[in-house]
């Protein structure tokens, strides 16, 4: 018995869903099948076609068609991580910056500490994952970009590795991470 609010298979005849608890009674349609819906990135099921969550609300465009990414850049201070998004074509191109009502980059980086030493259009990491080159590059941002320390000209290209220390401004530091999915190199 699908439970209509999570999409779990609950065993027949549970009058609240084992995973949810959500009543299992009061429906009596049947529902599209486990693999038509979509997960929010909370983990709640939803029908084909919701644009958001209807459990907690988070949007559902951006989880429908991603594809896991092992490219992260991950902030000590607050312990926490950003996944950049992969996508299937060849070069990955992502602005870093600080969101504004002129501007929109790929990674937001406001709501993080002393974001406010950070740029609108701060820095562009980009993925070239036919060579696998990945690179960082200033976009002549007022406090900086660094590399392990040392500050990056201006639309000079550096090439970073797992593990190098990512500065933008000497006040927002993270780490660039590659992590191993199991691929064959």
């Amino acid at each position: 018995m699908r439970c209509p609010i999570c999409g779990y298979e609950n065993r027949e005849g549970v009058v609240f869903c084992e995973r949810c608890l959500a009543s299992m009674d009061i429906f009596s349609q049947e529902l599209p099948s486990f693999e038509e819906g979509v997960f929010c990135p909370f983990g709640h099921w939803n029908p084909p076609g919701a644009k958001f969550c209807s459990i907690c609300g988070a949007p559902l465009e951006e989880t429908i068609e991603q594809i896991p990414s092992k490219y992260k850049l991950f902030h000590k201070g607050s312990n926490k991580t950003i996944p950049l998004p992969d996508k299937e074509e060849d070069i990955l191109r992502f602005v870093i910056g600080r969101k504004s009502a002129n501007s929109n980059p790929d990674i937001d980086l406001t709501d993080f500490p002393n974001s406010h030493t950070v740029s609108r259009l701060h820095a562009a990491l980009v993925i070239n994952k036919i060579t696998g080159e990945i690179t960082l590059e200033d976009l002549e941002s007022t406090n900086g970009t660094y590399v392990n320390g040392k500050r990056l000209q201006p639309h000079k290209p550096k090439t970073l590795k797992n593990g190098d220390k990512v500065s933008f401004s000497k006040k927002l530091e993270f780490i660039f991470l590659i992590e191993d999915h199991g691929e064959d190199s």
